[in-house]
């Protein structure tokens, strides 16, 4: 089953305002990962992997909502953070987030793929996660993340 970074499957899905990880919010820039939870003895940003590589890292980001007129490079900025982690694989949901699929993709070398909604991710998931995948699940609340973290409950691809 996948693993998830920070612990607790509710940890996980947390509001964008928690993070305090956009390019100059409370002083700090957008790389700037020391206000994310930390589990089992690693950062938030680092997903362990383990020496065979068995485990691919995958983010699955929905919109920051409330960003005001900075929210499309806010979101940008975001993918191109995701791109420069080498992660294998970033699924971006919702209308604000298909500017990250954008950063990802000017910075990343893995699969990306944009969807419009948390049903039309879920429709697909199936056939884009595999056991063993290292997941990052962050959204606003607004996104209702919720429904995609009991979704790949449902298909036995997370715990």
């Amino acid at each position: 089953k996948a693993d998830e970074v920070g612990g607790s499957p509710e940890g996980s899905v947390r509001k964008a305002d928690d993070v305090g990880g956009l390019p100059e919010e409370n002083g700090r820039k957008a790389d700037d990962v020391s206000g994310l939870p930390e589990g089992n003895g690693r950062k938030a940003d680092d997903t362990g992997g383990s020496p065979e590589g068995t485990h691919r890292r995958i983010a699955i980001l929905g919109d920051m909502l409330e960003l005001g007129e900075q929210e499309k490079s806010l979101h940008e900025a975001v993918g191109e953070y995701a791109g420069k982690k080498g992660l294998e694989a970033l699924f971006a949901i919702g209308p604000l987030s298909a500017c990250t699929a954008e950063g990802f993709q000017k910075k990343g070398k893995g699969l990306c793929r944009h969807f419009a909604s948390n049903t039309e991710f879920l429709a697909e998931a199936g056939a884009l996660l595999q056991n063993g995948d290292r997941i990052l699940l962050k959204a606003s609340h607004g996104m209702h993340f919720e429904e995609i973290l009991e979704g790949l409950k449902g298909l036995n691809l997370i715990s």
